[in-house]
């Protein structure tokens, strides 16, 4: 099945792959999974941001777990970081399965620019409306 998130990543990795950059050689799948999971992180910030400050949606998966009385930092990375990281690791690296999908998808150089261009400009648009609220 074919999918948006997908095409953009295996566009990431379509890219990676062709231009290599020398330094990065043996951990472009880290450097890659890391840029992505921020990206993908920053999206998700931002619709949770935009429940909140719509529908008055409240989130937090570190408070359910009783984690929101150690630390903030700590309680950030739980509940913003780790879920679209593992969603992307499990998506597309664990055993490989980029190599099965890379195949399928007719690969758009400006499909993984433009969601990482609109991902951040749509972030800043929301901390000023949250900023004014």
């Amino acid at each position: 099945m074919k999918n948006i998130y997908s095409a953009i990543w295996m566009s990431g990795i379509h890219m990676t792959l062709k231009n290599p950059d020398p330094k990065l050689k043996h951990n472009w799948k880290l450097g890659l999974w890391f840029l992505c999971s921020c990206i993908d992180s920053i999206t998700f910030v931002t619709l949770i941001f935009a429940l909140q400050y719509f529908f008055g949606i409240k989130y937090s998966c570190a408070e359910y777990f009783g984690i929101h009385k150690i630390d903030s930092g700590l309680t950030g990375i739980i509940d913003y970081a780790v879920p679209p990281a593992l969603l992307s690791y499990v998506c597309f690296f664990y055993k490989d399965r980029y190599k099965k999908l890379l195949p399928k998808y007719n690969v758009n150089k400006i499909l993984s620019f433009g969601y990482m261009t609109i991902s951040v400009m749509l972030f800043c648009v929301m901390l000023i409306l949250m900023a004014n609220r």
